[in-house]
């Protein structure tokens, strides 16, 4: 199965519309069939019959063999890497992106992927942890394999709203600081709703309170948290949201949503209460340049590296 198609993905400050998103989810639907671990039974059976010969040859630039792995080599990493996969809740029919280099982890993996009956979805290595994000989401996958020099962390939005436990197996997994939840909030009345799917389907749940379970219960470390109402308008950070957010959370929360001046970039860190801030479109555009808003929270005794 291939990977998403980078040419299809709209840039980064212009989020999917819900039909496109239910489209490509739709796609990527696929049963894993009982035979599909047929080529385990194979590779198994070959390791105890010959537990020495060649599975996998790997050459490098002068096609000499670089690397060599044997029929037992290849089983036994797979079994690892199946039973890894339980540990996370991954179970049959379940798709997960395989985002390594090809080598002998890349076989590993789908292997152990085979062995539980999760569908692998071959993906790119060396993403950006919005990059993996954005993927698992878009292709409806529920865990991804990448290189320990990959992401440090890795948000997780709609899927969370879905199956809160997620956020629970990957901190039990990975740890709490590599977990970060992801929150679109919409002002509603005197609150704010969680919206999921890019923002265009609202939840029912208050924003405020799904932080503080998503972060106490569940063990997400990190809030990122995107006004719907501000992104993209320029005309500064919810603040009001910020602080109700970071009163209800014991862990950094990153403000997205409304960055128009390098004030306000240091209004949300100060009166906002948050640990971080993001934008986007600021730099996209080349509105704003990141010194110039570093030397400005600088000027404002914030402390920052420039």
């Amino acid at each position: 199965m291939e990977a998403l198609d980078d040419r299809a993905r709209p840039p980064r400050d212009c989020p999917p519309r819900l039909t496109d998103y239910t489209r490509e989810r739709a796609a990527f639907h696929v049963e894993a069939p009982d035979r599909f671990n047929a080529v385990i039974a194979i590779v198994d059976s070959w390791a105890s019959e010959d537990p020495e010969a060649p599975a996998a040859l790997y050459l490098d630039d002068d096609g000499e063999v670089a690397l060599r792995r044997s029929v037992a080599e290849l089983a036994r990493g797979s079994r690892q890497a199946a039973r890894a996969l339980l540990k996370l809740g991954v179970s049959k029919g379940d798709h997960v992106f395989v985002m390594l280099p090809p080598g002998p982890d890349w076989h590993v993996a789908l292997l152990g992927c085979m062995r539980i009956g999760a569908v692998p979805v071959p993906g790119p290595n060396l993403l950006t942890a919005k990059d993996i994000a954005y993927r698992l989401e878009r292709a409806g996958a529920v865990a991804a394999i990448t290189t320990g020099a990959g992401a440090d962390k890795v948000s997780v939005n709609s899927a969370a709203i879905r199956d809160p436990a997620l956020l629970s197996r990957c901190a039990d997994r990975f740890g709490t600081q590599c977990v970060v939840i992801a929150i679109d909030a919409k002002r509603d009345g005197d609150g704010w709703e969680t919206y999921v799917d890019a923002g265009n389907t609202p939840t029912g749940r208050d924003a405020v309170a799904w932080a503080a379970e998503a972060t106490a219960t569940h063990g997400a470390g990190e809030v990122l948290l995107t006004s719907i109402d501000r992104d993209g308008t320029g005309e500064g950070y919810d603040l009001e949201l910020l602080r109700a957010v970071a009163g209800a959370v014991t862990v950094p929360v990153v403000a997205s949503g409304g960055a128009g001046t390098p004030a306000h970039f240091a209004d949300a860190l100060t009166e906002g209460r948050a640990d971080a801030v993001l934008a986007a479109s600021r730099w996209h555009d080349g509105d704003l340049t990141i010194r110039e808003v570093k030397d400005h929270l600088a000027s404002r005794g914030i402390p920052v590296r420039l």
